[in-house]
């Protein structure tokens, strides 16, 4: 029989904002009665990254600590107790290792994630195979050595991470059904499997019932902050595309569908977004913050590049008209799978998507409408698995905890 839990630390490696401290489930564990910490190590592992980021409204937190050097994260895990778990949302690699040894060397409870945020690339059509490989060897080439030595390490270090002595995980959280085909982290046979479902979930969960009339003429451009976001300085990698190009490019496709279709654009901007410091990008248009699942609740259609908020079309059953560019489809370096992403994600959806710098006239209607057994796959798969509980995703974990330390 296991010691009951009343304590959980959150490792996190990106500074903590509103956004996050909901996604993490604070408050719900409180609730439950858990005495909870957050540590935040991004001052320890990416001290030039920190400054840089937006974070989507401060928050006050008395559990919560900054850690900046390594020997008060090895002096702190040392002295963890048996009654806790550490939910960690720290990615297992190179440069995290120590942490996972540290975990499993002091007989540490911890819990990681296995949820899937994307479907599988399309397969390779027959005869693609020698145009492929050179994309591949392209991209592998534009890898800097430190980049690809690093990468080799880090896909050792989890094939063979009982040989680094690290102890699988306790509990691994899981979304949809495919969460089981990926491996982020340590795990085995004997690590718990938690069934709870993609963020986004939760929000929809309290969307669903807003009685709300969709607008006919209403289209949601879910942003991505891309030639700006402060994510590209984490991968050290440039954005293929400027931002003047970038957004001009699409103030072009916008006008086009506006004139065109007698339609309007709204932007539901990415929760990092900071534009009050930049000029106008859309061309007057809407740009609205934290509001997204009500934005496509409210929606006719939604268009989107590799957004993980297109989960919010799908349970809504929205049409998702996917949009790319030449110069995002070209980029050759391998860390940015942009172009790779809207491929999987519009073929798993039975489109296509639109290049906005070499299209000609598209079928509107055609885009306009949905294959509900892709939605209902995809929700499956990626979102939700079938016959899981319809409660916010931490009140599963909860439960969970409790069935499994009692």
């Amino acid at each position: 029989m296991s010691n009951p839990i009343d304590k959980i630390i959150i490792l996190l490696e990106q500074p903590l904002d509103k956004r996050l401290f909901n996604i993490i489930g604070v408050e719900t564990l409180i609730c439950n009665g858990f005495d909870v910490e957050i540590w935040d190590l991004t001052p320890f592992f990416h001290k030039e990254f920190i400054e840089r980021i937006v974070l989507d409204g401060q928050v006050v937190f008395e559990g919560y600590k900054k850690f900046d050097n390594r020997h008060d994260i090895v002096q702190s895990l040392s002295k963890i107790s048996s009654n806790s778990i550490v939910n960690s949302f720290i990615s297992y690699q190179f440069h995290t290792y120590f942490i996972y040894h540290l975990l499993s060397k002091n007989n540490i409870k911890y819990c990681v994630l296995q949820m899937i945020s994307f479907p599988n690339p399309p397969t390779i059509p027959q005869g693609a195979s020698i145009a492929v490989f050179m994309s591949f060897i392209k991209k592998v080439i534009s890898l800097k050595p430190k980049h690809a030595f690093f990468g080799l390490c880090d896909k050792l270090l989890l094939k063979y991470y009982y040989l680094g002595g690290i102890r699988p995980a306790d509990i691994a959280l899981m979304s949809g059904e495919r969460s089981l085909e990926i491996v982020r982290d340590p795990i085995s046979a004997k690590t718990h499997t938690i069934w709870g479902h993609a963020w986004d979930y939760d929000l929809y969960i309290k969307e669903r019932n807003n009685p709300i009339i969709p607008d006919p003429s209403l289209g949601i451009f879910l942003d991505e902050y891309y030639p700006l976001h402060t994510d590209l300085d984490y991968l050290g990698i440039s954005s293929p595309i400027g931002a003047e190009e970038y957004y001009a490019k699409l103030c072009t496709f916008f006008n086009h569908l506006e004139k065109s279709y007698n339609v309007r654009i709204v932007i539901a901007a990415h929760p990092r977004s900071n534009y009050s410091q930049y000029k106008d990008y859309f061309g007057g248009r809407p740009i609205i913050k934290g509001q997204t699942a009500r934005l496509v609740h409210e929606s006719a259609f939604v268009l989107a590049h590799d957004s993980t908020s297109i989960n919010f079309a799908i349970l809504f059953r929205k049409p998702i008209i996917f949009i790319t560019m030449d110069k995002i489809q070209k980029c050759d370096d391998g860390r940015l799978t942009t172009a790779v992403s809207i491929e999987s994600m519009a073929h798993a959806l039975k489109k296509a998507p639109i290049n906005i710098d070499t299209m000609n006239e598209f079928d509107w209607l055609k885009e306009l409408q949905v294959d509900m057994q892709s939605y209902l796959n995809y929700q499956n798969d990626i979102i939700k698995k079938a016959g899981t509980p319809e409660i916010p995703f931490w009140e599963i974990y909860v439960q969970s905890i409790r069935q499994i330390y009692t």
